[in-house]
């Protein structure tokens, strides 16, 4: 398993054997295997890029180079509004807004009609035999703080699962996953604020000192406001 967090990486390396059994036992009546397909954005794309992917590496590597398009096969992921504001063009960016918008639900299932009203380029992609309600693919987007999008793109099912392979392979790469503390809680990247919790050799004296001083200034803050609060009813 490498780097990787090994739970992590048997969640995604699962979620893809489960998507090729449904593949070989899929039926009319089920199971879904383009439901699948869309179930699986979570494991294989927001988990890597959130646990165990060096995202200060991916910032250097560029999408139309040879790594992304020809190694890993990354989908073409245009634009689908000429009013979105981010226009990602490296591996970083690309991976953050996808997590960013498998995170916070921000899909929505297109049917063959639909996905080809907003994107007609895409009409070679989507299986001439295809029923028009049946789901043809999706729109991914993120947003900002606001609830205002920020970039979106639309996926056939083709795309979908193209995008699911590259990210499989990314994840494996060695070159892009952190490296773990050796020795410590079986080799899994430091959390967040490992100084603060003493990761690997017990809290440190300035460390717990620190992390006191934190939370009495936040103790301090709520009896402020809820003094405020009081003041004001």
């Amino acid at each position: 398993m490498g780097h990787a967090p090994d739970q992590h990486m048997a969640l995604m390396d699962r979620t893809l054997y489960n998507l090729s059994v449904i593949d070989r036992q899929k039926t009319q009546d089920g199971p879904y295997e383009v439901t699948q397909v869309i179930l699986s954005f979570l494991t294989v794309i927001a988990f890597p890029r959130e646990q165990f992917l060096e995202t200060k590496k991916l910032k250097w590597i560029l999408l139309d180079e040879d790594i992304v398009t020809q190694q890993f096969e990354f989908p073409s992921m245009e634009s689908s509004s000429e009013f979105d504001t981010e226009r990602p063009n490296t591996l970083d960016h690309l991976t953050r807004l996808l997590r960013n918008a498998t995170a916070h639900g921000n899909i929505e299932i297109l049917d063959k009609p639909t996905l080809l009203q907003r994107r007609p380029s895409a009409e070679a992609l989507i299986p001439a035999n295809s029923l028009e309600s049946d789901i043809a693919g999706i729109e991914i987007w993120n947003e900002d703080s606001g609830d205002r999008r920020t970039w979106g793109t639309i996926l056939t099912e083709q795309e979908m699962r193209q995008l699911l392979r590259a990210m499989s392979l990314l994840a494996r790469d060695d070159r892009f996953r952190k490296k773990p503390d050796e020795n410590i809680n079986g080799g899994r990247p430091k959390p967040r604020h490992a100084e603060l919790i003493g990761w690997g050799q017990g809290p440190k004296i300035a460390d717990r000192e620190k992390a006191e001083k934190r939370a009495e200034h936040e103790r301090k803050m709520a009896q402020k406001r809820a003094a405020q609060v009081s003041a004001t009813t």
